[in-house]
């Protein structure tokens, strides 16, 4: 977990463009505000009955950051009411970490419709239906995402309503369809991308008057299915015995709902105050060894995002007939465990085996009314590193709820489209299992040590057949972004380098290129011989990931 910590840490204030003859340059440096950056604490009090505690002070709050105890600077009680003059208000997005800040007049929710039977047993989108149609405050924004779609940041609810109806009344049979076509090596190296099919069923949902304004996201790209099921099969490391490891096919859905949980988050970073991820999943968020919760609590937490999720599936119990308890079950309660930790860590509550209009309830109730806390951290340097929180109150038999960790950067990623896509496709590409549907090689080798640093040479191929090209004005076009990431053997993060690849090639050296490859090569100057090389390349035209790593002896 602390590697993964440290890599995300390092990656959220950090990227680097080209300039269009293609050589790399460091991007223009962040103006900051002059004082010490002020730390936000969004906290929750509830008693048993999940009621808000609304009658606390400043003295009743203790803060602890990395066990040391912080003077509370700026105490706001934010109650919300109805208020439909805020409703016209614009988006506002997030510049650099701010010295001071102003409670928020409404509530901003993401809802994340996972895969998977959503409606039943739970009555999970009833609840959910109801929930925007009579809860909402008139000047909440919502926003929905769903299969290869995001329903856009609206506070017109009755348009919301009518497109989570659809999916209500749509998305089972869409379910059973991928559940058939994406099973065992289909789903572990097949393209990720349904077939034409259940695609127009998907795009039938979403086309339709009266809904929210709807973009559209790529899946992954196409992959060779029987060059990677020659390399499944004749490959020990991912057999168990003569079988699959479970982990891999029982949620063949569950790395693209960590992309999407992801790429929500990341965006979300870039809006001002508080904002709410709603999850609606029939597991739970997770459900693979690919897919890392730690890590993406953190990153949710640093963003001020407060993740809720509502499991709508019923018991996986699966037995034997000697009586013990199988794989599937195991898996379910690992993964119950692993997304009621995430959630807790971002502020949120998980809820799993029960119908889904309590916890919407509970959401709404427990969001309507929270203590905003601000503190100037004693420790001043902004190195990156991952520092926890904790909040206590001195009223007994409460639940407070609040972030438990930041990254102490200094910066925010400016919002830029394809920048911030980019960023984080990588950044899920880092924290997760090899890559592969661009084909990558990593090769690297230490050029130089001396008192305790290090240099070494890194060389990134990339093969030109995965890769997409754009013809343009008698060229062949690519956007490649490529990160290299260097940890020690205890896992400690030591550098990385992100680059920004436009190529922009003549037909002759597009043809040579597609019997070789594209190299990338770098210098990395660290303070430490590494161990681990971690190459991740993401092609911004086709939406692909590949990754590569390396032992560094």
């Amino acid at each position: 977990m602390a590697e993964r910590l440290a890599l995300i840490g390092a990656m959220s204030g950090l990227l680097v463009v080209c300039t269009s003859a293609g050589g790399f340059v460091q991007a223009p440096q962040p103006q900051f505000r002059a004082g010490v950056i002020l730390v936000p604490i969004d906290v929750r009090v509830l008693d048993r009955a999940g009621n808000p505690v609304t009658d606390l002070a400043a003295d009743d709050f203790r803060i602890l950051e990395d066990g040391t105890p912080q003077q509370i600077a700026h105490f706001i009680r934010v109650a919300l009411e109805p208020d439909p003059s805020v409703a016209a208000e614009p988006l506002q997005l997030r510049g650099a970490n701010e010295t001071e800040f102003v409670a928020e007049r409404r509530r901003t929710f993401v809802v994340v419709l996972g895969r998977g039977r959503l409606q039943l047993p739970s009555r999970g989108m009833d609840a959910l239906i109801e929930f925007v149609r009579t809860r909402l405050l008139p000047q909440d924004r919502v926003a929905v995402v769903a299969y290869d779609r995001t329903a856009l940041f609206t506070t017109e609810h009755a348009k919301v309503v009518r497109l989570l109806e659809r999916y209500r009344d749509q998305h089972e049979a869409i379910e059973a369809a991928l559940d058939h076509w994406f099973s065992g090596l289909t789903f572990l190296f097949g393209s990720r991308t349904p077939p034409p099919g259940i695609q127009r069923d998907i795009d039938k949902l979403f086309d339709a008057p009266g809904l929210p304004e709807i973009r559209q996201r790529l899946y992954g790209g196409e992959v060779d299915f029987e060059e990677d099921r020659r390399q499944y099969l004749t490959s020990d490391s991912r057999l168990i015995g003569d079988a699959i490891e479970p982990e891999a096919v029982l949620r063949p859905e569950a790395p693209d709902d960590f992309e999407k949980l992801y790429s929500a988050i990341e965006e979300l970073r870039h809006v001002q105050g508080e904002k709410h991820l709603i999850v609606l999943t029939d597991w739970g968020i997770g459900g693979t060894r690919a897919v890392h919760t730690d890590g993406l609590a953190a990153a949710a937490s640093d963003a001020r995002v407060a993740v809720w999720t509502v499991q709508t599936g019923g018991l996986a119990a699966s037995w034997d007939p000697d009586g013990r308890f199988m794989s599937r079950g195991w898996l379910q309660l690992f993964n119950m465990g692993d997304s009621r930790a995430a959630s807790e860590h971002t502020g949120g509550e998980a809820w799993f085996h029960q119908f889904s209009d309590g916890p919407l309830d509970r959401i709404d109730r427990a969001t309507r009314f929270h203590y905003l806390l601000g503190y100037y951290p004693s420790n001043a340097r902004w190195d990156g590193a991952n520092r926890t929180i904790e909040v206590t109150v001195t009223r007994p038999d409460v639940r407070v709820l609040h972030r438990r960790s930041y990254f102490a950067n200094q910066t925010l990623v400016p919002y830029d489209r394809r920048r911030f896509i980019a960023y984080s496709r990588v950044l899920s590409a880092a924290a997760g299992p090899v890559a592969r549907d661009v084909q990558v090689k990593l090769a690297a080798s230490v050029t130089r040590r001396d008192a305790g640093n290090a240099a070494v040479a890194v060389e990134v191929a990339i093969t030109p057949s995965t890769i997409r090209f754009i013809d343009r004005n008698g060229r062949h076009e690519a956007a490649l972004n490529v990160a290299i990431f260097a940890a020690s053997a205890s896992g400690t993060l030591l550098g990385e380098k992100w680059d920004r690849v436009d190529l922009q090639l003549p037909p002759a050296t597009f043809a040579r290129l597609a019997r070789e490859s594209v190299v990338y090569t770098a210098t990395l100057d660290l303070p430490g011989v590494p161990r681990h090389l971690k190459a991740v390349v993401y092609d911004a035209f086709a939406d692909r990931l590949g990754s590569a790593t390396q032992e560094v002896r």
